[in-house]
């Protein structure tokens, strides 16, 4: 049985967006950095705290359920995401800004 493969072409960029369009969507802005920043702190901070309610509860399913999700948003803060934009220095317009949560981020996660 022959097996066919479809050909598969990329499609330039630059067919898809225009160069001020490209700039705009990667324009550094501390306060979007800042803003979502501080909304995953303080979602891991609240799905920690409900963790700990529910433990106390003995409500086994649904503690095991918000672990799962806050290991998910931890594992995101780590080098699967948020450490990964820090090193690189894509988040802040400040090369200090970003080596500063770099390294909080590793602190906090035991990432090297």
């Amino acid at each position: 049985m022959k097996r066919v493969n479809p050909k598969y072409e990329p499609i330039a960029l630059s067919k898809i967006l225009s160069k001020d369009e490209f700039s705009s969507l990667t324009k550094k802005s501390n306060m979007v950095a800042t803003a979502y920043l501080f909304y995953h702190i303080a979602v891991l901070v609240s799905l920690g705290t409900c963790l700990h309610l529910s433990l106390q509860s003995e409500t086994t399913l649904l503690s095991l359920l918000i672990f799962i999700l806050y290991c998910s948003i931890f594992n995101f803060l780590g080098t699967a995401g948020a450490m990964h934009e820090f090193l690189h220095s894509t988040v802040f317009t400040h090369k200090g800004i970003n080596n500063f949560f770099y390294k909080l981020l590793g602190l906090l996660t035991w990432t090297n």
